[in-house]
């Protein structure tokens, strides 16, 4: 619980840009979680500490991601990837159909549809390299018989 109050700050901030970057899709994350948290009482105690749109998140440490997909994940799903730690170089984020790098040191924040769009991340240098993906699965979606939607 104490990681998910200190995780608040940065929760605000994505759950901002993506009212920002798309506002619909924020407005399905918002209801889908009005829905969730009705039914369910510890998402309402989460809330309280975390009121994220995505129901989970992983913590990266010093992982060099390879190519994947986010296969539980709606299509429509935005992605943030977060990165931080004390790394000094490299560690970019690939999308491969796109044949674009992008850079991903600490402190920059990437959005991407990450079922639709294969991604990996490349070597670093430097340091420690952490980084965090926030997701929701579309299980979460289908259970409230709920669809997020492009």
């Amino acid at each position: 619980m104490k990681a998910l109050f200190e995780f608040r700050v940065t929760t605000r901030r994505l759950n901002g840009v993506l009212d920002i970057l798309d506002e619909d899709a924020a407005d399905q994350y918002k209801r889908l979680r009005a829905v969730a948290a009705e039914e369910m009482d510890y998402l309402r105690a989460i809330d309280t500490l975390d009121p994220s749109y995505w129901q989970g998140r992983v913590i990266l440490f010093n992982r060099q991601t390879p190519r994947h997909r986010d296969t539980r994940n709606p299509p429509a799903e935005w992605t943030p990837l977060h990165a931080a730690g004390n790394f000094t170089g490299g560690g970019s984020l690939f999308i491969h159909e796109l044949n674009l790098r992008l850079r991903y040191l600490p402190g920059d924040l990437i959005f991407l549809r990450g079922s639709l769009l294969s991604h990996s991340v490349e070597p670093w240098s430097g340091g420690q390299r952490i980084s965090v993906a926030y997701f929701s699965h579309e299980s979460f979606w289908k259970f409230f018989n709920r669809r997020l939607s492009l």
